[in-house]
This record gives C-alpha cells, structure tokens and sequence, in this order.
C-alpha cells in the first residue's frame, strides 16, 4: 500500500487517521525489511529505530507533544529533530522524555552554524543531542568548488567547537557527503 501526502494540503485537513495510516505503512515498510521490535522480531529486545522528524512536519507544526506521543506508540525509540518549530530547548527535551523518547541528533540551518555557533551548540546540548547534522545549503553558498572549500573550512571550525563539547557533526548535502575523518571534513561524491 501506497500513501501519497501532497504538501499543498494544510495541516489543518490531516487527521488523525491520515496520521496513523502514514505511520502504519512506514511501519509495514520497516517490518518487510526486519526492522521489527518487541516480541515476535525474534530477538525479543526492543530495537532502536528513528524518525526523522521532517517527515511529520505538518504534526509537528500543529502539536509537538501529541506528534511524538504518537511516534512513540507507533514503536519508535529515536527521533531527529529538523526545527524545534518554536519552542525552547528545555520544552523540547522535557516533551521528548515525557513521549519516553531520545532525540540523539537534530538538523540545523546554515545560518544557525555559520551566524550563532555557540547558540546552536547549546541548545542541542540542552536537548540532549549528540549529532548536529546540517542537511541544507543555500544556493549562494554552493555555486563552485571555491564555495564548497569555504564551506568544508566553516564546518571545521564548527567541528572543533563542537568536539570541544563532546559531541558530533555531519554535513549531508545534494549528492555530496561531507565526510568527517581524523577531524577534518572532506567532500566525497556519491
């Protein structure tokens, strides 16, 4: 079965039932390939199994603790934030751990880690994450080669404040990785 969500749709229009049925064939997908938890996935211990939490936006944006309630029912342990969709770090992390939920890395803006370092260092410390993952780039700042060079350098400099707070960053960006390796990025094509 195939569920197909337009993003042209409001928010507002999905209910309840949409939501779960999204969730039920992620679920159905993830069991075809072995992916099951609990008892009956022959293991007998709960696996930890992620959301990427940019798939559910649309919730999210509407109510961030009943989202993540729900994802947590659905068998999820682990989630990745992509926004924090208003809140503050503190709220977020106690609307996590009431879900009974870890949130181990989170997406940020380019700006977040190129204008406010130390903020974004902070408050995915106080979430609780231990991987800041930059998933997007801005047109200006992926023009040429040269663009890319001064990312790779921007994000170092980012890498060693972070490695300085004991934790991770990864940088994903449109068919290139930026791969960490004896702490320094370098860009690899995939």
């Amino acid at each position: 079965m195939s569920i197909r969500v337009s993003p042209k749709v409001p928010a507002a229009r999905y209910g309840r039932r949409s939501f779960l049925a999204q969730m039920v064939a992620t679920a159905g997908a993830l069991a075809a390939v072995g992916c099951t938890t609990g008892p009956g996935s022959g293991t007998g211990r709960r696996r930890n199994i992620g959301l990427q939490l940019y798939t559910v936006r649309d919730y999210m944006r509407e109510e961030i603790a009943t989202t993540l309630q729900r994802v947590a029912d659905l068998g999820y342990t682990n989630v990745e934030f992509a926004g924090y969709f208003g809140q503050r770090p503190k709220r977020i992390r106690e609307i996590v751990k009431a879900a009974g939920l870890r949130a181990p890395s989170g997406h940020v803006e380019f700006e977040q880690i190129t204008q406010q370092p130390d903020l974004t260092i902070a408050t995915a410390l106080e979430i609780g994450h231990e991987y800041v993952v930059l998933g997007w780039l801005p047109q200006t700042a992926r023009r040429n080669l040269d663009d890319y060079r001064v990312l790779a350098n921007r994000l170092n400099q980012f890498a060693r404040r972070i490695r300085s707070r004991a934790f991770t960053s990864s940088a994903t960006v449109f068919g290139k990785v930026f791969m960490l390796c004896h702490d320094l990025y370098y860009i690899k094509e995939f």
